[in-house]
């Protein structure tokens, strides 16, 4: 029998549990409130100015199913209809992690939407904003591949490879988000009870198999694609994903690690406030009493807890692999969302002990209270600074482009009030690459790094600064930056012996039909 169309929704909507409902519900507000300066406002960088009116883009860097989600969306960046996608899709992540995790408490739920929605990776991919959305609808497939592996018995393992082959696809990055959730995924399953010992492994085993099909038919497919591109990329280790060597691996593994020490209590990048990390310390300690009060009252017996301590050990090694996945090569901060989850874990502790520990009065009881309220407020000021970074962040990129917008409108003028201006005339910027102390203005936003967040100096130093030139301050000319053409190069010759520096008197003439800028 074929439903009807709202007799198919409310069927739906009943089918729903409530946790699910008050995460997504959570995450769209939080999203919002996080996030919500930069989806009503046009705020590009470097990159978004480039890609400002097209989408066909990711191939070559191994993401050759991301041109056709950058479809989905149109040719243009627009940051409301955008921003609203990728929340959705952050919504939908949020859902499967509290299903997963076993996050059934409505304030667990909250606090967990709100640290997925706001930690810094997000915004800094908002900052991108071309392609914002697809790489989040890329991020919850690889949530979809865990839980399909993880609740899907039959088509579990063909479909969750699938989902994990699109997700990298999109973006590389989201692999590590599949593998931690299905880490957390069999942690929960020992204490829960449900499954025996040889059914968790083989469970495991089902796991294992997905992300490594996942990722050898992703291999296979990229290089196809890019046959006749020249190979993949070598862009942050992407040409040599998958094949690390074993004398790399023990100082990988350790890089693993550390870095949670640098995003989560060192605090080098300046996402939290000061007394963070020592809220952050007590909730990993109060999470793993949690841990060791589960397994004695879940009665789990020694094989299975012996794997539940073994899977809390590898648990943050798998939400940062993407270090051991580039091979030690530099990454940035859009590839780091799986670190997410070392947050999310006491959380799902402290909700499912509150399941476990029933009866009142006990002393159990009572000390699993108390850690749960330590959790609990720990995570909520950690979401709540993650949001005051966001928003720092995206202040810092409005004053940065107020910035760089007064300068270039001052060269605009500069440029076309020289004697023999036409509009056909290139315009050569020379020195463009170069740091100029005019532009670093405010040494108050070194408070907070963030890749994709410019300075106003970073602006002016990019590949697409002319075309913020050409979009953003209707300079009609063709503009060249420091990597000219050769034909170019010698038909001004070096002008670098003989032209002062902009703004100085003569740092802008006009050199064998070309419009030269002198700039460092």
């Amino acid at each position: 029998m074929i439903l009807a169309p709202d007799a198919a929704f409310e069927r739906f909507r009943k089918s729903v549990p409530s946790y699910t409902k008050w995460t997504f519900a959570a995450s769209v507000v939080f999203g919002l409130i996080a996030h919500l300066y930069m989806l009503t406002n046009k705020l590009p960088n470097h990159d978004d100015i480039f890609h400002l009116f097209q989408c066909d883009y990711g191939t070559q860097s191994g993401r050759w199913f991301l041109p056709t989600v950058l479809e989905w969306d149109g040719d243009f960046s627009m940051p409301w209809l955008i921003g609203v996608l990728g929340i959705l899709c952050l919504a939908g992540t949020a859902c499967i992690t509290t299903s997963l995790f076993h996050i059934r408490r409505p304030l667990a739920c909250i606090i967990t939407a709100a640290l997925l929605v706001s930690f810094p990776t997000v915004a800094a991919t908002f900052t991108y904003m071309f392609t914002a959305d697809a790489y989040f609808f890329g991020l919850f497939l690889a949530a979809c591949a865990a839980f399909a592996v993880a609740r899907l018995p039959i088509m579990g393992l063909p479909l969750g490879t699938i989902a994990l082959i699109l997700s990298m696809g999109v973006y590389q990055s989201y692999f590590p988000v599949a593998t931690v959730l299905m880490v957390g995924t069999l942690l929960f399953d020992c204490l829960e009870g449900q499954y025996s010992f040889l059914q968790i492994l083989l469970r495991g085993i089902k796991m294992v198999v997905t992300l490594g099909l996942g990722i050898v038919v992703y291999m296979a497919a990229a290089r196809w694609a890019t046959a006749n591109m020249g190979g993949l990329s070598d862009y942050m280790g992407i040409s040599s994903m998958g094949s690390v060597s074993l004398d790399q691996l023990p100082s990988l593994i350790r890089k693993c690690y550390e870095c949670y020490r640098e995003y989560f209590i060192d605090n080098q990048f300046g996402w939290n406030f000061g007394f963070i990390r020592y809220l952050l310390l007590a909730a990993a300690a109060s999470g793993l009493v949690i841990l060791l009060l589960l397994i004695v009252r879940r009665n789990v017996g020694v094989l299975r807890g012996v794997l539940a301590l073994v899977l809390v050990v590898c648990y943050p090694l798998a939400g940062a692999l993407i270090h051991i996945m580039v091979g030690g090569a530099e990454i940035h901060f859009l590839m780091i969302y799986g670190c997410v989850y070392i947050l999310i874990l006491p959380i799902a502790l402290a909700s499912f002990a509150g399941d476990q520990f029933v009866e009142t009065g006990s002393l159990r009881s009572g000390i699993q209270a108390i850690l749960s309220w330590i959790i609990m407020i720990a995570m909520a000021f950690t979401a709540y600074s993650y949001t005051v970074a966001d928003n720092k962040a995206y202040l810092s990129m409005e004053v940065s482009l107020e910035q760089i917008n007064a300068y270039s409108n001052r060269l605009v003028s500069a440029i076309q009030s020289i004697d023999g201006y036409t509009t056909d005339m290139p315009v050569v910027l020379v020195g463009s690459s170069g740091i100029d102390a005019m532009l670093d203005l405010t040494p108050e936003q070194d408070e907070i790094t963030l890749t994709g967040v410019l300075k106003a100096i970073t602006y002016r130093t990019q590949y697409s600064y002319g075309y913020y030139l050409n979009r953003f301050l209707a300079l009609p000319n063709a503009v060249y930056m420091d990597d000219m053409p050769d034909e170019i190069k010698t038909a001004i010759g070096d002008v670098k012996s003989w032209m002062p520096t902009y703004p100085q008197e003569g740092s802008i003439q006009i050199v064998n039909g070309y419009i030269v800028v002198r700039l460092n």
